[in-house]
């Protein structure tokens, strides 16, 4: 069987025009999660006395939109005595709500030992300011974040 030119130069458009469809695709996704996808890897820390005279040091690395459960960093677990921060095993936390879902990393080392993942979450949030998930969620309460298995 022959094929007539007019033929393959209606099949190779149709290609082309499919493959830039799709090339569109993939760049409006991106566009459309904007800036709360594009924080990944910044990290911020602070240690603050609270009212009860106990010190409180918190670490969040921003995942962005990427689930981090499986990049978490090894330290001690729950109720281990530490000094700082980065002694603690790292918990992967989901913002609440939001589109798209962005995630970070938090560590606590509250009263001189590690916080479990939930409290290492919610207690991060408080503790570091500007908000983590203020990008993501704009009228969430702050310390409604969850812990991620």
């Amino acid at each position: 069987m022959r094929v007539r030119a007019s033929k393959a130069r209606y099949f190779a458009s149709l290609w082309i025009a499919l493959g830039l469809a799709a090339l569109g695709c993939g760049r409006l996704r991106r566009a459309s999660a904007g800036a709360a996808c594009d924080s990944a890897g910044i990290v911020s820390t602070r240690t603050q006395t609270n009212a009860d005279d106990d010190q409180v040091a918190a670490e969040i690395v921003q995942a962005g939109c990427d689930d981090c459960a499986q990049k978490t960093r090894p330290g001690a677990p729950a109720v281990s005595p530490c000094g700082a921060a980065s002694v603690c095993a790292e918990a992967c936390c989901a913002c609440p709500g939001g589109a798209p879902k962005t995630y970070f990393r938090a560590r606590v080392c509250s009263a001189g030992q590690c916080a479990d993942a939930l409290t290492a979450c919610a207690l991060a949030r408080a503790t570091i300011e500007p908000d983590v998930c203020s990008a993501a969620t704009h009228s969430s309460p702050r310390n409604s974040s969850t812990a991620m298995p």
